[in-house]
């Protein structure tokens, strides 16, 4: 008897990593390994948590990264752990509520890898902030 699958599982397949205390889900598709190669993505909100999987998954997927956050020391400290898997890292210190710093986060982007092709806007917003001001 012919085994059935799903439409999805005949292009995707999945693996569960564990992350610190978390399990990520992640998909797939098959044969587009290296999708990422040469590709620069921006992760605010890159120094720990889920932006801080998400560049090492990407670094070694060959993505250029650069990640973003408020603390420099956390970005750095994030840097060297990173770089165990991939050495095209770069880190912009930035508050995300500044729209000045968007735009040099963009260029500083620009300057070290030439264009930018994604962006995850990870950041936290565990900060108060009146809607009128976003």
């Amino acid at each position: 008897m012919k085994q059935k699958y799903s439409y999805f599982s005949r292009y995707l397949h999945s693996t569960v990593v564990k992350y610190k205390y978390e399990w990520l889900f992640i998909l797939y598709a098959k044969g587009m390994y290296g999708m990422l190669q040469n590709k620069t993505i921006i992760i605010t909100g890159g120094s720990s948590g889920m932006g801080l999987g998400m560049a090492k998954h990407f670094v070694k997927e060959g993505a250029n990264i650069v990640i973003t956050g408020r603390d420099t020391e956390r970005l750095e400290n994030a840097k060297k752990e990173i770089l165990a898997f991939g050495s095209t890292i770069e880190v912009f210190q930035m508050d995300v509520r500044e729209p000045e710093h968007a735009q040099a986060m963009v260029a500083f982007a620009v300057e070290k890898f030439g264009q930018v092709d994604g962006l995850v806007n990870n950041a936290a917003g565990n900060f108060i902030v009146h809607d009128e001001k976003l």
